[in-house]
């Protein structure tokens, strides 16, 4: 079973940025003809920074969960992110076990690099309709249409924390 993120003791990472994207695709050269791409896995490695910042006493937590917890980082465990707006549980380990920490006015700013197990991007079935309603060639007259027709996909068709303010 895959251990939890001990958020009743550890803060929630302060920061989440720079989702990566591992390139999946291997390309082949033959000696003669085309080259061949294929996918090498299933779903795309994806790689996100995080960082916290602990007390003392809870640096001293995150380093027990880490040892006894998650074996030095190299088991997944599920922790709530905030990815695209949208605070989910997901299932992510740190890449290589390794983390930064720095001492900072009396507390410990921690950064490390995680794995996502699996990022699925959300099935909106009016994503399309609204690539094709924002498309720039359009008159006066198509732009009111047009307008109409985003609102109605964007408050009508797409999940309510998608929506714009």
């Amino acid at each position: 079973m895959t251990q939890a993120y001990p958020a009743y003791a550890l803060p929630l990472p302060r920061e989440v940025y720079s989702l990566e994207e591992e390139n999946n695709v291997i390309r082949t050269a033959f000696e003669g003809g085309r080259y061949r791409q294929r996918n090498k896995y299933e779903h795309n490695l994806k790689m996100l920074n995080v960082t916290w910042s602990f007390t003392y006493e809870q640096f001293l937590m995150w380093r027990v969960f880490l040892v006894e917890g998650i074996a030095n980082g190299a088991d997944y465990f599920t922790m709530e992110l905030l990815i695209d707006d949208v605070l989910d549980i997901k299932t992510v380990r740190i890449v290589e076990g390794t983390y930064k920490a720095q001492k900072s006015d009396n507390r410990y700013v921690v950064t490390a690099a995680l794995e996502l197990e699996n990022l699925e991007l959300g099935a909106y079935p009016g994503l399309f309709s609204i690539y094709e309603a924002l498309a720039p060639d359009f008159d006066g007259v198509e732009a009111l249409a047009r307008i109409s027709l985003l609102h109605e996909l964007v408050h009508t068709t797409l999940p309510q924390s998608a929506t714009l303010p």
